[in-house]
């Protein structure tokens, strides 16, 4: 059986990129199946963890993103251009190959996809959440356009698969074929926990827009004026490395393969998402005794038990968020129960 997961490029190391990388590991080993990687902006650049060796990859080579270098009617036109290109390329190699199953993310060529795949039974991961693929409040018509699209066209997939039973419910307002199926997660492998005495906290994920690092930074500057001595460790990568680095108290690190070693140096883990579906770090931190402060969201919440191995901060609020962690760094009994609990 040939499953081909597709995928735009997997050059960053984020948590989707992660997952589907250990999904296509783990079903490479089973001789039942040919899986094979099929990404259409990838070029030359390596993939971004380490790749099974039985996958098979193939690059389309059809660099999509080239088309945001322009503007107005020219960006259309360029992505018009490269639409109709990808639409030949993947429509020809789909014949070659003749897949039994593909895979694809929300954030993928969904009405593409769906027009393009026959009979081929197409399962679509939600990475995202549903909340994040509707929400029109930031959206300019393009992306309005581009939305309306995805969601149409995934009337055609064969399964809809979310990464927490919240997020299923919103879905199965719209969709049938729904199913549930959490991340593969890794956890601890030392046997050790944190002592939970270290001055730091961590977080760890993109310094992007989505991760809350805006918030992440006002909640800091809270804690850190009535806590100086306690420092903030960072591990990411991303367009606010530099707002981080700016912040007295925040030191940022690139993102490591030994994340865990990371884990049992802090006394607890930060996170301020403004959307989680699931959250890889929060059952990774847990497992080394870290109690977790976070924002609410579809994944925190399916994992955290709020005031018992955690906090869950509703309405994104900074200030309640910087509370909670001083609450925590001022009551080692509590840091500790929690740790235990977690």
């Amino acid at each position: 059986m040939m499953i081909v997961y597709i995928y735009p490029a997997i050059t960053t190391k984020g948590g989707v990129e992660r997952i589907l990388v250990e999904k296509m590991n783990h079903l490479a080993q089973d001789k039942e199946y040919e899986v094979v990687l099929l990404t259409y902006d990838q070029g030359a650049h390596e993939v971004s963890f380490p790749l099974d060796e039985r996958v098979r990859r193939i690059d389309l080579n059809v660099r999509t993103f080239t088309q945001y270098r322009y503007r107005g009617l020219r960006k259309l036109f360029e992505g018009w251009k490269l639409n109709r290109l990808l639409s030949q390329r993947l429509k020809r190699t789909l014949q070659e190959i003749m897949p039994n199953v593909l895979v694809a993310t929300t954030n993928g060529k969904l009405s593409l996809l769906c027009r393009l795949k026959g009979n081929t039974p197409l399962v679509v991961e939600s990475h995202g959440g549903y909340d994040h693929l509707i929400d029109y409040s930031v959206m300019n018509w393009l992306h309005r356009w581009d939305i309306w699209c995805r969601y149409r066209a995934l009337k055609q997939a064969d399964a809809i698969v979310c990464l927490s039973e919240s997020d299923a419910c919103k879905w199965r307002a719209n969709y049938s074929q729904v199913q549930v199926i959490p991340n593969v997660v890794h956890l601890n492998p030392t046997g050790r926990m944190s002592s939970l005495e270290q001055k730091r906290i961590i977080f760890v994920g993109r310094l992007a827009e989505q991760k809350g690092i805006p918030e992440l930074i006002a909640m800091w500057r809270i804690v850190y004026l009535r806590h100086p001595d306690w420092q903030l460790h960072v591990y990411g990568d991303g367009e606010y490395k530099q707002m981080c680095q700016d912040v007295e108290g925040i030191s940022v690190f690139p993102p490591i393969e030994d994340i865990f070693s990371k884990y049992l140096e802090s006394s607890m883990l930060v996170l301020t998402s403004r959307w989680e579906p699931f959250g890889l770090v929060i059952p990774e931190a847990m497992s080394c005794g870290l109690p977790v402060v976070c924002f609410e969201g579809d994944g925190p919440c399916g994992i955290i038990t709020d005031g018992r191995d955690g906090f869950i901060i509703r309405n994104r609020d900074t200030k309640a968020f910087a509370d909670k962690v001083c609450q925590l760094i001022e009551d080692d009994m509590l840091r500790h129960r929690m740790g235990q609990m977690a």
